[in-house]
């Protein structure tokens, strides 16, 4: 299957799956630390907000060229 043939909706759970993913890989590599508790907030706001950004302005915002 290819990207082009997914609906918007079938394309965003597909990104968010990718996101959740990595994020849980990231996450698993320190396990055995503890994430303070602003850290757990932040994510868990993020997570829950409807605000996104576009890649190209992620990359403005970080200084990185698109």
């Amino acid at each position: 299957m290819k990207v082009a043939d997914l609906t918007i909706d079938d394309f965003k759970v597909l990104i968010k799956k990718a996101v959740k993913e990595e994020l849980e890989e990231i996450l698993a590599v320190d396990e055995d630390l503890d994430l303070r508790e602003e850290i757990i907030r932040e994510l868990k706001g993020s997570m829950a907000s409807k605000k996104r950004l576009s890649g190209e302005k992620l990359a403005k915002e970080l200084g990185l060229k698109w």
